[in-house]
């Protein structure tokens, strides 16, 4: 479950390496390929996934934590490009490399 500002407890903000919570009403579907500027839940789900260091785990202690708000941006752009993932970013790429345990 995505938290919002307003479902977080202050607790759950401190405790959390997510710099910030996104609206879910802010996620619709991105449309393939995703590229800088795409927006969506596909992006959202990239994002959660780059922040548990994904399978590098010098990625996740090097690089400051994205904020997930669903927007491929130039942040997301690089860390995508730091471990190996260019864009742009096909559907089958998508299903076959993004858990689905970040897809919600």
């Amino acid at each position: 479950m995505i938290k919002t500002d307003a479902t977080a407890t202050p607790e759950e903000k401190a405790n959390s390496n997510v710099t910030n919570y996104a609206s879910p009403s802010l996620y619709k579907y991105a449309s393939f390929p995703l590229k800088n500027g795409s927006k969506g839940k596909e992006v959202a789900a990239i994002q959660r996934w780059l922040n548990t260091g994904v399978l590098h785990t010098p990625y996740a202690i090097n690089y400051p934590n994205l904020i997930i708000d669903g927007i491929l941006g130039s942040k997301t752009t690089a860390a995508l490009e730091a471990i190996g993932y260019p864009l742009p970013m096909t559907v089958e790429f998508y299903n076959t490399t993004v858990p689905i345990t970040y897809k919600y």
